[in-house]
Parts: C-alpha cells; sequence; structure tokens
C-alpha cells in the first residue's frame, strides 16, 4: 500500500517542504534532525501565531482555548514528525491572518507558498474570492486567490513535463481513496457510529439530561460541580464515537461552530472550514479526515470559540483528546496506526 504512479511514488508529495529538508540538510544535519528541528519549531510558531491572531479576533479567552485544544488534540501528534501539516498550516494561518488585515500582497505570497506544500490549499481559493466579494473588498483581494492558482498550476506544468500527466500528483493518491459510492458506506459507517447507532443512542440518552442541564445553567453552577459533569458527558461521547472521536469533534462540533461564531471568525475563515469539509465528504472514502481537517486552523478556532462560552466543558474535552493523543502517539511509534 502507498501512493504510485508508475514506478514514482513521492510525486504524491508537493515539493516546498522536501525541499526546505533538502535545503537544511546541506548544513551536514540528517534527515531525522533537520525534520524534527523543522516541524517542531514550525508547530511552536503556528501556535503563536494563531494564539495572536485569534486574540485580535475574538478576545483573549478564546486564544487561549485555541491554542491549548490545538495543543492537546490527537492529530498535534504530527506537529512533531516528517508531515507537511505544520508548514502548510503556518502558512495558511499567515495568509488568513495578513487577508484579515487587508495586506494582500503577503497574504498572497503566504498562499502561494502554501500553495506548493499541500494541495489543501485549493481550499483558500472560495474563501478569499467569496470575502472579496461578500465584504467588497475590491479586486486586490482576489490576489491570494490567484497565487494558490499559480502555485498548483506550477507545479501540474511540473508533473506535465516530468511524468507526461498535469495531475499525476492526484492520481498517485487514488490508491488511498476509492470512489464515491465506496466512500459514502464508509461516511455512513463512521458517522452512524456516534449519532444514529441504537446501542450508542441508549448511553448518549442517560447522558443528554446533565448536558441539557449544564447548557441552561451554566454560568450558576460552580466549577467544582460543572467539569465533572462536563466530563461525565464529554466521556460518553468519546465512549460512544471510539476511534472516530477526534474525527467527530474537528468535523461535527467544529464546522457546526464556525457557523455559531461565524462573525467573530470573518467570511474567509468561515467559507475556508466550510470547504475543506464538503471537499472531504466529496473525495470518497473518510481517510484522515482529522488530520487534514486539523490543517485547516478555522475549525480549531471554532472549538476555540466555544470552550470560550463554556469555559466549564474545557478542562473535559482536553482531558479526552489528551488522552487520545497519548493512545495514538503509542500506535504509532508501535507502527500500529497511521493517519
Amino acid at each position: 500500500m502507498g501512493y504510485a504512479f508508475g514506478q514514482y511514488s513521492t510525486v504524491a508529495f508537493f515539493p516546498l517542504y522536501p525541499a526546505l529538508l533538502a535545503l537544511l540538510m546541506r548544513t551536514g544535519l540528517s534527515f531525522d534532525v533537520t525534520a524534527i528541528v523543522i516541524t517542531n519549531l514550525g508547530f511552536l510558531a503556528t501556535l503563536c501565531l494563531v494564539s495572536e491572531w485569534v486574540e485580535g479576533k475574538c478576545g483573549v479567552a478564546t486564544a487561549r482555548w485555541t491554542v491549548a485544544f490545538m495543543a492537546f488534540f490527537p492529530m498535534s501528534l504530527f506537529g512533531s514528525l516528517a508531515y507537511a501539516e505544520v508548514p502548510f498550516m503556518l502558512l495558511s494561518v499567515l495568509a488568513l491572518r495578513d487577508f484579515d488585515g487587508g495586506h494582500y500582497w503577503r497574504a498572497g505570497l503566504w498562499s502561494g507558498l502554501a500553495s506548493l506544500t499541500r494541495p489543501s490549499a485549493v481550499w483558500l481559493v472560495p474563501a478569499f474570492v467569496a470575502a472579496a466579494f461578500i465584504e467588497r473588498r475590491g479586486a486586490r483581494a482576489l490576489l491570494p486567490a490567484l497565487a494558490v492558482v499559480c502555485g498548483v498550476a506550477l507545479f501540474s506544468i511540473y508533473c506535465w513535463f516530468s511524468f507526461g500527466d498535469p495531475l499525476a500528483f492526484a492520481r498517485a493518491q487514488q490508491i488511498w481513496r476509492h470512489g464515491l459510492v465506496e466512500g459514502w458506506h464508509d461516511w455512513g459507517i463512521l458517522l452512524g457510529r456516534g449519532t444514529v447507532l441504537f446501542a450508542h443512542w441508549t448511553f448518549q440518552l442517560r447522558a443528554l439530561p446533565i448536558a441539557v442541564a449544564l447548557v441552561l445553567f451554566n454560568k450558576r453552577l460552580t466549577w467544582w460541580l460543572a467539569v465533572p459533569l462536563w466530563s461525565i458527558v464529554v466521556f460518553v461521547e468519546h465512549w460512544v464515537w471510539d476511534r472516530d472521536f477526534a474525527t467527530a469533534v474537528i468535523l461535527i462540533l467544529g464546522g457546526s461552530m464556525l457557523l455559531v461564531f461565524r462573525k467573530q471568525l470573518g467570511v474567509a475563515s468561515v467559507v475556508y472550514g466550510l470547504t475543506a469539509i464538503v471537499s472531504l465528504t466529496f473525495a470518497g472514502v473518510p481517510l484522515s479526515v482529522d488530520r487534514l481537517l486539523y490543517g485547516v486552523a478555522p475549525l480549531s478556532i471554532a472549538v476555540g470559540a466555544f470552550m470560550s462560552s463554556f469555559p466549564t466543558v474545557g478542562p473535559a474535552l482536553l482531558w479526552a483528546c489528551a488522552y487520545d493523543l497519548f493512545e495514538k502517539s503509542g500506535a504509532f511509534a508501535a507502527n500500529h496506526w497511521v493517519a
């Protein structure tokens, strides 16, 4: 199993991250050391940048909860591995931040670099276009979207000349993603595990009165009472969703909170997050959904905004995420799991 395009396999990976690794390895560092340094420093820079950006958009509390969620979410594991998620997340956050501030040339630079890091950058195109028109930002606001298109086009031209197929990078991943029919079946299993399966609903219904009371009396309950009650609700959901708990949090909670906090987040961030969800839904089987959606920072910001509104749920959700992070880290190190 793996990426394949004829005898070539690396064409599935966009060039910026491997090129950066190769450049720094010329200093004499090994691949392992170079990857660890780049990824960990990039993840730290991303958390700092998100904190500053979200504080200006949504306030200090939301910024703190967002950073905590991003740090403890199970897919933060890839913030320490040789994956392109971290550089892509850093570049996309830089692009969104500068776009919000009206610095379109800088946003275009970051967007173009992001498009050379992961194909997920195409999700930024409708985000920038929608924000440019809805918020009446003018033609210059379309520059970041154009930069993404140009970046993907450049890599397509390279694939055309090198492999005779401008979409070689996409075809190389087809082994991982099957047709839409099979995809709908697998999506039904994933989402049904925590929603419509009767055996699971019996447990959720028992926790429902606690959840309703917590929402209705959120401001009246003391921390020492509310946090244990939220922990009961969260860990019931954790048990119900089982291995798909992280996917449910980032997809369902993050996606719904994008709409709830759309005014604070802005058009570009909301459209970017929703485009990512829709694209992955129609891409086929739900492989690596949690990892790919984790790279879409507005979804984590939306969860952070929810935790800021209901701060007593925060510790419970972080505990559940930390448990998954510990479990998945061990499984990854033992080569028993990969996202």
